[in-house]
């Protein structure tokens, strides 16, 4: 949905291309903002991957770990209102939107530290085309000037 992610991140088993092999690893997540939608989708993945097991005659172990929990702020935060108040004085329209990745922002909103996570630009993501734009770098900065501005002045 559009606030949770699960999928596949590797499969690693095997010693020939001609021979079944008796044991593979593979990793994965599931994340979302919504700590409920993310342990029914665990719940789901962990069901599948047993039933997959068994209906070939085998078993599968499942280890979860949870690296960081998903955090929202209200528009009508202080911290918005004045990234929205710095991107207008540089001349940018602002807007707001969440995600499902992660970051550092996320550890900090765990420990209740107000937290944003200002966009760069980055395009293609995690892929072999990521890029990043030279201008986006540079009003990034700028942005992050007219914050540290407004937060002066507060």
């Amino acid at each position: 949905d559009e606030h949770t992610t699960a999928n596949v991140g590797t499969m690693v088993g095997g010693t020939a291309t001609n021979v079944v092999t008796a044991q593979m690893t593979m990793t994965g997540e599931c994340r979302s903002l919504d700590r409920e939608r993310v342990e029914q989708i665990k719940a789901s993945m962990n069901q599948v991957m047993k039933e997959a097991a068994r209906a070939g005659g085998g078993t599968v172990d499942v280890s979860w770990t949870r690296e960081y929990e998903g955090f929202a702020m209200p528009e009508d935060a202080p911290a918005v209102r004045i990234v929205m108040a710095a991107c207008r004085d540089i001349g940018l329209e602002p807007s707001t939107y969440t995600t499902g990745g992660g970051s550092d922002g996320n550890i900090f909103a765990a420990h209740g530290v107000p937290t944003l996570v200002l966009a760069c630009g980055l395009q293609g993501a995690h892929s072999t085309s990521e890029r990043l734009a030279i201008a986006d770098l540079h009003a990034l900065t700028d942005l992050v000037a007219a914050v540290a501005i407004h937060l002066s002045v507060e």
